[in-house]
């Protein structure tokens, strides 16, 4: 399973994701060992001491599939998660730097906490115009609408199946908050969709 994460790619003004949007897509990879689910606890790592987490949406992969057009892109998905990502802003300092990957920073085991996957039919959801939130010990910390995403999950399957061809179960992020917050002990992150609670996290 590949996960292809697309970065700065979610802004609320329009004029400025028409802006965003001269430019390609900025992309990068993790491992399969990022991934934490059934809200199972993060552990803080000894390897960094400036942790923070940020909230996004990806899509699931259900064909295999090459050099796909935006306009036969949607047959290529049926299933939508949210996540919260883990990112060690130490590590990633540093990578920045010296030109150096972000796959330590990024990409370290159990540093992409995911909620269960949903059916688009069945929930009916419109992955255009969704809203959902993100909670830090029980507040609402902040708000994302799909529609403000500068390159659209069609948009943005067209563009990667050119270079890697795409296989079942493979995740697509299609963007995370622009903004993210510290991560101490004790706290515990949620996300919320449709009012309604779909992942929780407790740092220990």
């Amino acid at each position: 399973m590949k996960i292809i994460c697309a970065e700065d790619n979610y802004c609320e003004k329009e004029e400025d994701r028409i802006r965003l949007k001269s430019r390609e897509p900025i992309l990068y990879t993790k491992n399969d060992t990022c991934i934490l689910k059934d809200n199972e606890a993060f552990y803080y790592p000894d390897f960094s001491n400036d942790i923070s987490a940020r909230c996004g949406l990806a899509v699931r992969i259900n064909h295999i599939g090459k050099s796909i057009t935006e306009k036969y892109a949607d047959g290529f998905y049926n299933e939508f998660l949210l996540a919260v990502e883990m990112t060690c802003m130490d590590l990633l300092e540093k990578e920045k730097r010296n030109s150096l990957s972000w796959t330590l920073s990024k990409g370290f085991d159990y540093s992409l906490v995911v909620s269960d996957c949903f059916d688009l039919k069945t929930t009916g959801i419109d992955l255009r115009n969704l809203s959902f939130a993100f909670c830090k010990n029980g507040q609402k910390i902040f708000e994302m609408n799909s529609s403000c995403f500068v390159f659209s999950v069609q948009e943005l399957i067209a563009y990667i199946s050119r270079y890697v061809t795409l296989k079942v179960g493979d995740l697509l992020f299609v963007g995370f908050s622009p903004c993210s917050f510290t991560v101490s002990t004790g706290d515990i992150f949620s996300m919320e969709m449709n009012g309604e609670n779909v992942l929780e996290c407790e740092i220990k």
